[in-house]
């Protein structure tokens, strides 16, 4: 009886062991898979990281990158720019509007501002101010990403107050 169960237990050890060296083994060749086929590329061309990064980033958008877009002074400079750019709207002052406006927009690869859109809006006349000013900002320095230059979104609150 007891030479049975030392059976046993040796040899569930030995398929114990064999399944962790099987596994291991599967592991390693998941991890080394072929990315690019050479065959499908022109002999002229080389393939390297930063290629494909330039590649990729040609169209995309980034939300996060390494290197963030700086505009022209830094923050505080933008937020002066948005102070000393803001004509309140007859409008919204009639109407007591007040309050912060968030903007998205793109800075492209050669830190021009595009793509201007209102995430959160206050009131037409505001959102339509905040839009006006984020379209007459300077060229930024643009993001990188593994360094490379990147198209990157930003969002920026502009605040509304009447004194």
């Amino acid at each position: 009886m007891k030479s049975t169960r030392i059976l046993i237990m040796a040899m569930f050890a030995v398929f114990s062991c064999i399944n962790v060296s099987l596994a291991q083994n599967t592991t390693r060749e998941d991890t080394t898979r072929i990315v690019f086929d050479p065959v499908q590329w022109p002999p002229d061309i080389t393939v390297d990281s930063t290629a494909i990064n330039v590649l990729e980033s040609d169209t995309t958008i980034f939300d996060l990158v390494q290197d963030d877009p700086v505009f022209p002074g830094g923050e505080e400079s933008m937020k002066k720019f948005v102070k000393m750019s803001i004509k309140y709207p007859v409008e919204a002052i009639e109407n007591g509007d007040q309050g912060t406006v968030y903007v998205r927009f793109v800075i492209e690869k050669d830190g021009r501002v595009t793509k201007a859109s209102i995430v959160r809006s206050v009131a037409p006349s505001l959102d339509n101010e905040a839009l006006r000013i984020v379209k007459t900002m300077p060229i930024w320095t643009p993001a990188k990403h593994r360094g490379v230059i990147v198209r990157k979104s930003v969002v920026i609150p502009i605040q509304f107050r009447l004194n």
